[in-house]
């Protein structure tokens, strides 16, 4: 994979939170980087 997710704030809050990333911050880096990450993953299938 080529993706990377980078470190993000966001990402802690959402698994203190017991959120997902897109529920807890959708607009954030982590939700952007594991939706990049997912779009990748689905190329490959």
């Amino acid at each position: 994979m080529n993706t990377t997710i980078r470190p993000n704030v966001a990402l802690v809050e959402a698994q203190i939170e017991k959120e997902s990333i897109f529920t807890w911050a959708n607009q954030s880096a982590g939700a952007q980087d594991y939706t990049a990450l997912t779009a990748e993953i689905l190329t490959r299938l």
